[in-house]
């Protein structure tokens, strides 16, 4: 029983920075938004590079480059970083 307080006792105080963090994120809603919204921003950057060396190993780099330029080619990597 002991080792169990022990064991509670560390774990929340290993928590307890985080805790305060999200309390923290909660009053100032704001700056999540800017954090998810530059996450977003990025993921779509990498996922665009990371496609186009999919497509190349692939094969498809002259597909690629038949839609380049095309709104439906624009709209499927967009949408890539939020499925």
């Amino acid at each position: 029983v002991e080792v169990k307080r022990k064991l509670v006792q560390a774990v929340n105080d290993f928590l307890e920075p985080l805790r305060q963090r999200r309390v923290d994120f909660t009053h100032h809603q704001g700056i999540v938004m800017d954090i998810l919204s530059e996450g977003a921003i990025r993921m779509q950057d990498e996922s665009r590079e990371t496609l186009a060396l999919v497509w190349e190993a692939m094969g498809l780099i002259n597909f690629q480059k038949s839609f380049k330029g095309e709104e439906q080619f624009v709209n499927v990597f967009d949408g890539l970083a939020f499925l």
